[in-house]
């Protein structure tokens, strides 16, 4: 019996399901309805490359997010010259992650809209 209170037949908890946003929502508005809703904070990468960038850009992620408590989407961060490509290529992800090995996550797809 699982934590709340189902029972499985196999023995292993249901795999989260996937729930899709519509393309045609509203953002604004949903943003506009809702009280607690707004924006996230979003800055470009490319923005911080001078030679203290990354200091720089990290400062900014510490005061934003971690004191603020605040979300921040971090643009073109992948653009950077010292971003560690290697982390999630098809060969890091084979090497660091078993196939056999089951994950259940609750993914929120958010499409952007086109520019």
């Amino acid at each position: 019996m699982s934590a709340d209170g189902r029972q499985y037949k196999s023995g292993r908890k249901k795999a989260a399901e996937m729930e899709y946003i519509s393309y045609d929502l509203d953002v604004q508005a949903t943003v506009d309805a809702i009280d607690n809703f707004e924006h996230a904070h979003t800055i470009d990468a490319r923005d911080f490359q001078e030679p203290e960038g990354l200091r720089k850009l990290e400062e900014y992620v510490r005061s934003w997010v971690i004191v603020g408590g605040r979300p921040l989407v971090i643009q073109n961060y992948h653009k950077l010259p010292y971003y560690p490509h290697y982390i999630f290529s098809p060969d890091w992800l084979a090497a660091n992650h078993d196939r056999q090995r089951e994950f259940n996550l609750t993914l929120i797809v958010f499409p952007l809209p086109c520019r």
